[in-house]
């Protein structure tokens, strides 16, 4: 069996590894220069359709268009997940969790208070762990893309779906094409945790999937897990629902989520006098909203990669709490027209730098959100990179 893996991203190079360990035959291409030579480097071999046959593609998130996809038959395209149970002698139970926002943190906070109870686990996936990390012991909790969800055939004991709202519509037909793909978790799921913004918002979808009462996990959670406000309400009911279904006492769940922290880039709080938070996960404005929604007097830095831009995600930005958006990326110009019209004041700027310098000549007791609602590979590898330079700015030139 021969190996291509097209694209070299965190997936990818995971996989590799995991072929490699097992002695299979594989090739690696990448489009961009600087993965050509990562791969060299890493003394892996280029692939060269002139030379190389291939029997299945290993497909990196995100690529949806490829010459290269038409060497094979669709069914012979596959995921670094699938390849990674095919060798693995990890036969611990599989949990799953997708949506369109929330679910790094669901898959996090689930495997810290499994670890937290003696039960050893780990994050991976989507959240940007590759499984080659994974240990024979410890149980997978998976974060899934829809990209990853339109692929992989593996099969979960749990899978949760948080939300779905319009997100990655430019690689999509239709937003019920993005729909159908996160709704294949269902499938793979021996049991189901659907969150309450699917059950509202996609009744006529759901009464077409195979779901029945027995293997839907109810969505509730007790009074006191409410007071973990920094934990969105989603994320707590997935994770404590999932947890009780492995027989996690609730005052168990309790207690880990009070020693859970935030993971960084996501609505991170970098200083609270002023109150500066650094959510550069924030890849559409529905996560953006999610945030601006709890605070008032906001100053928010918004913008990145141009892309289709929710009408519903507009309609549900708080006007009223942002003072000043500060607005960067790609599609700076773009929003700043649309924001002028619903009377948000704005300023555009050429770069981030610019934007915070600016932001800290108009300060006054303003709240500064740093959730761009958009793509950072406009001008970043990666949200992490984009995080960084916010919080190394902010502490320069605001606190």
């Amino acid at each position: 069996m021969n190996y291509l893996l097209l694209g070299f991203g965190v997936s990818n190079q995971s996989c590799a590894k995991i072929l490699k360990k097992n002695n299979q035959e594989f090739y690696i291409w990448d489009d961009q220069e600087d993965k050509q030579d990562l791969i060299l480097k890493s003394k892996y071999n280029l692939f060269d359709a002139n030379q190389h046959k291939v029997d299945k593609i290993v497909l990196s998130p995100g690529i949806r268009y490829h010459k290269f996809l038409n060497l094979v038959k669709k069914n012979n395209i596959t995921h670094e997940i699938d390849v990674f149970f095919k060798f693995s002698k990890n036969k611990k139970i599989r949990i799953g969790c997708t949506g369109s926002f929330g679910k790094s943190t669901t898959v996090s906070l689930i495997a810290h208070i499994l670890n937290f109870n003696g039960i050893p686990s780990r994050a991976v996936g989507n959240i940007g762990i590759g499984l080659n990390e994974l240990q024979d012991n410890e149980i997978p909790i998976i974060e899934l893309s829809s990209f990853q969800l339109e692929i992989t055939k593996i099969k979960l004991d749990i899978g949760a779906i948080l939300n779905i709202r319009p997100h990655h519509l430019e690689f999509y037909n239709s937003y019920q094409e993005y729909c159908d793909a996160k709704l294949n978790i269902s499938d793979l799921s021996e049991k189901i945790f659907i969150g309450e913004d699917v059950l509202r918002n996609m009744k006529n979808a759901l009464d077409n999937l195979k779901i029945t009462r027995q293997n839907t996990i109810n969505y509730s959670i007790p009074d006191e897990l409410s007071q973990f406000c920094h934990i969105s309400k989603e994320s707590l009911i997935a994770a404590y629902q999932i947890c009780r279904e492995l027989e996690i006492s609730d005052q168990n769940i309790i207690n880990a989520c009070k020693a859970f922290q935030l993971l960084e880039h996501r609505q991170e709080i970098i200083n609270s006098n002023p109150l500066i938070i650094n959510d550069s996960k924030s890849t559409n404005l529905e996560c953006s909203n999610y945030l601006t929604k709890k605070h008032k007097n906001i100053f928010w830095i918004a913008g990145g990669k141009k892309s289709e831009i929710s009408k519903y995600a507009l309609k549900s930005i708080p006007v009223q709490n942002i003072k000043h958006a500060f607005l960067v990326g790609e599609n700076r110009h773009e929003l700043n027209s649309i924001f002028t019209n619903m009377n948000i004041p704005c300023s555009v700027y050429e770069n981030l730098e610019d934007a915070i310098k600016n932001l800290q000549k108009k300060m006054k007791d303003e709240v500064v959100i740093f959730s761009p609602g958009f793509q950072s590979f406009d001008s970043y590898e990666n949200f992490q990179s984009r995080g960084k330079e916010f919080k190394n700015l902010a502490l320069e030139h605001i606190l």
